[in-house]
């Protein structure tokens, strides 16, 4: 269970693996890449503040959605279903730490995560 600072600091990491996803280090066999955007440019301003983000994810209780073409590759939609698992508001139903580890070196060894991971590289 993580505190609420922890809750941020994981809902801040999917948000980064949305941006992993969607920043062209992922290849689809359709060739679908999209424009960078950072985390909640949508939400907040350019530079947002620490009190910025606290009132988007903690109070406002913003998650970003997950692209639509994630759930057509297995990996992807195992790291979506993961990141989405993270952000639950109450710190008991969110998954802990050892278990996010776990099920990311179990992706790592299952599939070509790394290899895709580095294709861009």
């Amino acid at each position: 269970m993580l505190p609420d600072w922890g809750f941020a600091e994981c809902y801040g990491e999917g948000g980064e693996g949305i941006q992993t996803g969607s920043h062209s280090s992922l290849r689809f066999p359709t060739g679908i890449t999209e424009e960078y955007r950072p985390p909640f440019y949508d939400v907040v301003p350019t530079d947002p503040s620490f009190e910025d983000m606290r009132k988007v994810v903690c109070t406002d209780q913003y998650r970003p959605s997950v692209p639509n073409r994630w759930l057509s590759d297995p990996i992807l939609f195992s790291l979506a279903k993961l990141m989405k698992e993270s952000w639950y508001q109450n710190p008991t139903a969110r998954l802990t730490a050892l278990r996010i580890k776990k099920t990311l070196s179990s992706l790592a060894n299952s599939g070509n995560l790394l290899h895709k991971l580095k294709t861009d590289s």
